[in-house]
């Protein structure tokens, strides 16, 4: 092989790499969005919630059934968010992991060409 032809295979491999860091960062981003925007929502049911809570108990009457409501919700978002945290962190893990075992082996073939 060719020194031009290593030269665009390493530049091949380059281009696929980055395009795939971006694809992950891309995703990765997404999900941390999708985390902001679950977490606001959390709060405008807090918001709501509590006031109609606070307007119900005001007037004497039963506020079990709308506390019910927004533990059902907020539990629902909260589980949503766990999921998008553990998927994030997963993600982040294997890519160290991959990284990791990238420079190692770019190590042995440079220690390999040396001997």
């Amino acid at each position: 092989m060719s020194s031009f032809d290593k030269f665009t295979k390493k530049l091949g491999d380059f281009v696929d790499k980055a395009a795939d860091g971006a694809k992950d960062l891309a995703g990765n981003a997404k999900n941390k969005l999708t985390i902001e925007k679950r977490e606001l929502e959390q709060g405008k049911l807090f918001k709501e919630y509590g006031k109609a809570i606070y307007e119900a108990a005001k007037q004497g009457n039963d506020t079990s059934s709308l506390i019910n409501e927004l533990i059902t919700k907020v539990d629902k978002i909260e589980a949503e968010v766990v999921e998008l945290k553990t998927e994030l962190e997963d993600k982040e893990k294997a890519e160290v992991v991959e990284t990791a075992q990238e420079v190692k082996d770019e190590i042995v073939q440079a220690v390999e060409k040396e001997e």
